[in-house]
């Protein structure tokens, strides 16, 4: 445990917890849950059904993979076996830990993306292998060039894990990058785990996703959220599709690992993919209302937005976050800085990885109105800002405040 990196959030999570000590009222952009108006609750079920049928677990969750590989079928064009390619996990964070508990030995070389997020470098650590960092680029539209990767990694490694639509810029992966990933998947025999957690498709729009490679069942599996694809909200449950001996040796972990879901989650979870197409709809006018918000009023101040449809979240440059900084961490000062005077809290680009200093990621789930709060206190402050933020002239002390 000791090896495991801590979480560079620390300091500033104590900062938030002091504002909230303070009665301040904080707005929190850092949550990218799903509102209750959007999802689908526990509460909400139950509040339109009178009796549940009489079905064993077991039961309903052949019942929800057959639903599940229905809707890939129509929604990506990939046909899965509802037995034996589709895997409900509790958790798509406790999923990648025993993937790589599965297939991964004591020293195993694990390649993932720098930005990424913190959880998989902690996962590969928690399985006692060695996470090795591969970069992405901003000018590369943060797409992996896997021609790229060191030849001596490429013999070592045994696993690779991606993250797209890209957690926590945003970027898409387009079918020709896939075909690329799968094809140096099988060169060097390795897995290959795509963690799309985040996925969100808009309505009316079809997403490129791993497993429509022709070959990517060979050496393959992604992982899902149902929160973000079915609107499932309150509970952390996903499940994997791909390779059959992959999920066989992940469902064997998770016997030992994790206990069994209880049936009322699989007659929520059935509710909610019955209805995705509704959920879509909902989802996709909430998200492209708040990212049209705040990407105006962003870019009007001076930020740099990246805006993704598929996602839930901005990919944010300030203007005022020096990149090169000395000690590398202005994304989270400039983060403290906002929380202390304004209240508003956004994840500094640092947390995912050194490629992701200067830049923060805001979610765009909260209702507008406090989104509008949000960018209302972030104008009025602006000026402090651009007062700590400007460059300093050639030869003054630089000071060490905030």
């Amino acid at each position: 445990m000791h090896q495991i990196p801590p979480f560079e959030f620390t300091e500033f999570e104590k900062r938030y917890r002091f504002s909230k000590r303070r009665e301040v009222e904080i707005i929190d952009l850092t949550d990218i849950s799903l509102p209750a108006e959007v999802s689908i609750t526990l509460e909400s079920y139950l509040q339109t059904v009178s009796s549940l049928p009489a079905k064993s677990p077991k039961e309903l969750e052949a019942e929800l993979c057959q639903r599940i590989s229905e809707i890939f079928l129509k929604l990506f064009r990939v046909r899965l076996n509802p037995s034996k390619e589709i895997l409900i996990v509790p958790g798509v964070r406790t999923a990648l830990v025993n993937l790589m508990t599965s297939f991964l030995n004591l020293g195993d070389l694990c390649l993932i993306l720098d930005p990424s997020p913190p959880y998989h470098r902690s996962a590969v650590m928690l399985s006692q292998g060695k996470p090795e960092s591969l970069p992405v680029f901003e000018r590369n539209d943060y797409l992996l060039n896997c021609e790229s990767i060191n030849a001596g990694l490429s013999k070592k490694a045994k696993m690779m894990v991606l993250c797209y639509p890209h957690n926590p810029t945003g970027a898409i992966a387009d079918a020709s990058f896939y075909r690329e990933a799968v094809d140096y998947a099988l060169l060097q025999n390795i897995i290959l785990i795509n963690d799309s957690f985040f996925l969100c498709p808009p309505e009316g729009r079809r997403v490129p996703t791993l497993l429509q490679c022709r070959r990517a069942k060979k050496v393959a599996v992604e992982l899902y959220s149902f929160e973000y694809l079915f609107g499932l909200s309150g509970w952390e449950v996903g499940f994997v599709v791909g390779n059959r001996e992959i999920i066989a040796g992940l469902r064997e972990t998770l016997l030992w690992a994790s206990p069994r879901l209880p049936a009322i989650f699989y007659h929520v979870a059935l509710s909610a993919v019955s209805d995705y197409e509704e959920f879509q709809s909902r989802l996709t006018s909430h998200l492209d209302r708040n990212r049209n918000l705040m990407t105006e009023d962003l870019t009007e101040m001076g930020w740099e937005v990246r805006r993704s449809h598929e996602v839930p979240f901005l990919w944010v440059k300030p203007p005022f976050v020096v990149k090169k900084d000395p000690a590398g961490k202005s994304s989270v000062r400039f983060s403290r800085m906002l929380l202390r005077r304004s209240g508003v809290r956004v994840l500094p680009g640092i947390v995912f990885g050194e490629n992701g200093e200067g830049f923060v990621r805001i979610s765009i789930t909260p209702p507008e109105e406090k989104l509008t709060e949000a960018l209302k206190r972030i104008r009025e402050h602006s000026h402090l800002w651009q007062k700590r933020y400007r460059p300093r002239r050639k030869g003054l002390k630089e000071k060490d405040g905030e």
